[in-house]
């Protein structure tokens, strides 16, 4: 699949990049809420913040938030640092960035990035709801 039909300019967070946790991220980069989804995969609990990890498991989801990004580049030069996101050295960096379907609240498949996690998760406490809001919120 190349990318000339696909929308590359959205953006799926989970995390402290939702509403209600951290917004001053969405008016530096330009991002738009697009509405509420949910992507394939489990949620650790790593501390001060979740990580993603892809996984196969259909009956494991994340839930999350989409973004239209005005500047793709822009957002990303700001974000990759957030997200300890070194693109000249994705093995040495936190978090990596993918591209990978998201379910949308109206059943509507679309095409995001997300920051997934790239460490191990051993010891690392699962979110078994898949909502990090639900987690936090319980733990505060």
């Amino acid at each position: 699949m190349s990318g000339g039909s696909m929308e590359t300019n959205l953006l799926f967070v989970y995390g402290t990049l939702m509403k209600e946790h951290r917004e001053d991220w969405q008016r530096r980069v330009g991002a738009h809420f697009v509405g509420r989804g949910r992507i394939i995969g489990k949620l650790y609990d790593l501390g001060g913040f979740p990580g993603a990890v892809i996984s196969s498991d259909h009956r494991s989801h994340i839930r999350g938030e989409v973004y239209r990004l005005d500047d793709v580049n822009l957002a990303f030069e700001i974000l990759d640092e957030y997200e300890e996101f070194k693109p000249s050295n994705p093995a040495r960096s936190l978090f990596v960035r993918k591209r990978i379907p998201v379910r949308m609240e109206d059943g509507k498949s679309k095409e995001a990035w997300v920051y997934v996690y790239n460490r191990r998760v051993k010891g690392s406490n699962l979110i078994h709801s898949g909502d990090y809001r639900q987690r936090a919120s319980a733990t505060r």
